[in-house]
């Protein structure tokens, strides 16, 4: 395995130089960011020096989920992990290491359409710390572990948020073993669940701090460094390393005040993948940057769609403006913000949700007009229920979605006895119910004809 070890770079022709060999620093090249992903496989040493060549991976279809990166205020010095958090129109970032050394200070600014505001230095955090795990509950900020000076820790810190920055910090109870930024820590319902390598434990926030941390299932392989995002009940960790090297497993697990549940494998990230952020904003799932096996940083972002069924397919989006490993992000009212890692630039993008709608083909016609359904932005592996004018008689009952959330071929239907004009159409996956017109352009009925017990049907036009 080869894990990313040098700070600075410079491009010479697809070949990649890396600096002088320093403890603790991280590859980085300055390839275009339009070439949308570079894996660094074949190396020598030359002296004090690491030379690289770039293989380059032909871009994926874009989608549109994710707009256009925009610079916006810097942060005040260079850094790379920190954890950064959101949270009532604010983004509060812990720590970093500032030229291979850790840091205790702490900055807020205001976030919104506009970009970040600008930085203020508030409450620095108790002692210097590199990569700590900080995640947001009920206006308290918890960290948790991360590397030192002195070397992997245990400690724990929390403290009040508010538009005025952050309160004072105080300790509480401590991670049950040390950590060196291999934890991944989320907050949901009043608890907090953090995974490193195999191990998962669990407590209760407050306003008091962390309670007493507790042993539950443990991750399915020992991932060191996966990324773990928390939507709904659910827990979801990309990424990491595992077999001493990056692996691209996905798992998902309930989560609740008794624990985590078992878990459960899911759609795998398109590649293995480390040090990249993970973030969730209208049930899809964001991932940003990281670093692949071999050691290649990557500027691509993807999103999948989850849900109690897990994560659906994942997709290309708008690239990151450069590579980056152990970027920190937050994602708030429809904005990813991302910090750190290379200099100071701080960029943030809009997140345009996916839009649930149906399609007909064809959209008009005669009764008995055969007619498929198509659609996007459902929820993933469901079943629906078809009407036709809020009726279900006649109506498909084998339509479903697929990994994406798209309503898979072979939906169709076939019009019943319409008068003329516009109808309804209605799909429903429990959550979503988009609708879409068909029109009748010739209709008929089928009315009594004839007296007495010798009844027979008769079509006229409408």
């Amino acid at each position: 395995m080869f894990r990313p070890l040098f700070r600075t770079t410079r491009a010479l022709q697809g070949v990649y130089v890396a600096g002088p060999i320093k403890k603790r620093s991280i590859l980085r090249f300055t390839a275009s960011p339009n070439v949308p992903l570079a894996v660094l496989l074949l190396f020598t040493i030359l002296g004090s020096m690491l030379v690289f060549t770039a293989i380059h991976v032909p871009q994926l279809a874009s989608a549109e989920s994710l707009g256009a990166w925009t610079p916006t205020a810097n942060y005040p010095f260079r850094v790379e992990g920190l954890s950064c958090a959101a949270s009532g129109g604010y983004i509060y970032c812990v720590g970093g290491d500032y030229n291979n050394g850790s840091v205790y200070h702490v900055y807020y600014a205001r976030i919104s359409s506009s970009g970040v505001g600008s930085w203020a230095h508030t409450k620095s955090y108790p002692l210097e710390v590199t990569e700590p795990s900080c995640a947001i509950s009920g206006g308290y900020i918890y960290c948790v572990g991360g590397s030192g000076y002195s070397g992997p820790i245990a400690a724990v810190y929390f403290a009040q948020i508010s538009s005025s920055g952050v309160g004072a910090w105080a300790n509480t109870t401590s991670y049950p073993r040390t950590t060196s930024g291999q934890q991944s820590c989320v907050t949901s319902g009043g608890y907090i669940y953090c995974m490193t390598g195999s191990s998962v434990y669990y407590a209760t926030v407050s306003s008091s701090g962390v309670g007493t941390w507790t042993l539950t299932t443990s991750y399915p392989i020992d991932d060191s460094g996966a990324v773990c995002t928390a939507y709904g009940d659910f827990v979801y960790c990309v990424g990491g390393y595992a077999d001493s090297d990056q692996t691209a497993a996905v798992y998902y697990a309930p989560i609740s005040s008794s624990g985590v549940g078992a878990w459960t494998r899911t759609t795998s990230y398109p590649f293995a993948i480390s040090g990249q952020f993970c973030g969730v904003f209208g049930g899809y799932m964001y991932c940003v940057t990281g670093a692949t096996s071999g050691g290649g940083l990557v500027a691509a972002v993807y999103y999948a769609p989850i849900s109690s069924s897990g994560v659906g397919a994942w997709t290309r989006t708008t690239n990151y403006p450069n590579y980056q490993w152990k970027i920190s992000c937050a994602i708030s009212g429809g904005y990813i913000y991302c910090v750190g890692a290379i200099g100071w630039t701080v960029y943030y993008a809009p997140i345009t949700p996916i839009t649930t709608s149906i399609h007909l083909s064809p959209s008009s016609g005669n009764v008995g007009t055969s007619v498929t359904i198509a659609g996007v932005g459902l929820n993933i592996s469901h079943n629906l229920t078809v009407m036709y004018d809020n009726s279900t008689a006649g109506m498909p009952t084998t339509c479903i979605t697929d990994a994406s959330g798209n309503i898979s071929s072979g939906c169709t239907f076939t019009v019943p006895t319409s008068a003329l004009g516009p109808h309804t159409v209605t799909v429903s996956d429990g959550t979503y119910v988009p609708t879409a017109t068909f029109t009748v352009r010739v209709g008929w009925h089928i009315v009594p004809h004839g007296g007495g017990s010798h009844m027979c049907p008769r079509m006229i036009p409408t």
